[in-house]
């Protein structure tokens, strides 16, 4: 199964079938560039306009039911670039970018 986006900063999430399948739009908007997948998960980065913090989200691919696993402070500049999620599914990195430089941040023991 493929997932993307269709444009840049926020976007709908898809998925697609590699074996000739159609797309199907799976989550209203994603951070474009912040997404990974696991195992039978698809990890991504939500949306949330004008809010202080962004939920960081778990996927299960089968059921289609989704979790929280934290939020990620945003601020007003930032940006989230890449995501990645360790073998084990207990760390998880990703990129964030605010007007003058990135933060490398490591979430450490989420359950």
């Amino acid at each position: 199964m493929l997932f993307f986006t269709k444009t840049e900063g926020t976007s709908p999430l898809f998925s697609l079938t590699l074996r000739g399948g159609h797309e199907q739009q799976i989550e209203d908007c994603v951070m474009s560039r912040a997404i990974a997948t696991r195992a039978s998960s698809v990890y991504f980065i939500g949306c949330a306009p004008g809010q202080p913090s962004v939920p960081l989200y778990e996927r299960d691919i089968v059921t289609g039911k989704r979790r929280v696993l934290g939020t990620l402070e945003q601020g007003t500049n930032y940006a989230f670039f890449g995501l990645a999620v360790s073998p084990d599914g207990k760390t998880i990195l990703f990129g964030r970018t605010s007007g003058a430089g990135s933060d490398l941040v490591m979430i450490e023991n989420f359950q």
